[in-house]
């Protein structure tokens, strides 16, 4: 722009034909300027444009997006921040699904425990059961032999009174 300034002097001391001459000049890098800006722009937005575009790929969730490196030391800059900021935020979505694992297997080991011990439990109550009625056949059993012994007729016989008490004895115990 400055030489076409310092071109009107010219212009002045050559008459019309320096004006022409001015003018043309005066085109010719208005034209190059214009042309030149133009290109300078493409430069800078073709890679802003594919960096946005990358962008809005991250921000709905595909991580896996590869940013493009550019000629702009700036844009670069920006595209190796992003790439940084892309792969921390996978390791964090990595770090979050292996936590929910472990979570889910912490929480099914407790459940298959909580079965275990259930159906010990219920083990342990059948066990007593069958003991308790084990012992109800035994005391119904020693009490029948007390009763035939009693009924027998020799109740009064040292001996059979000392079987009878061996059975109480015998029925006490079981009791307890």
């Amino acid at each position: 722009m400055c030489l076409a300034i310092s071109t009107i002097p010219i212009g002045i001391i050559g008459g019309i034909e320096g004006f022409q001459s001015s003018f043309l000049l005066i085109g010719l890098i208005f034209l190059v300027t214009f042309f030149a800006s133009i290109t300078i722009s493409y430069l800078i937005t073709r890679p802003l444009e594919k960096l946005t575009g990358n962008i809005n790929e991250i921000s709905k969730g595909q991580l896996d997006v590869t940013l493009p490196s550019s000629e702009i030391h700036e844009i670069n800059n920006l595209t190796d921040l992003i790439n940084e900021l892309q792969h921390e935020k996978a390791d964090q979505i990595e770090k979050r699904k292996l936590e929910e694992i472990a979570r889910l297997q912490r929480q099914q080991e407790y459940e298959d425990f909580q079965k275990e011990i259930r159906k010990r439990q219920e083990m342990f109550e059948q066990q007593k059961q069958e003991q308790q009625n084990q012992y109800q056949g035994l005391i119904e059993q020693r009490k029948n032999q007390m009763l035939d012994l009693m009924l027998s007729g020799q109740a009064s016989d040292p001996s059979v009174q000392n079987q009878i008490q061996a059975l109480g004895k015998e029925i006490d115990k079981i009791r307890i």
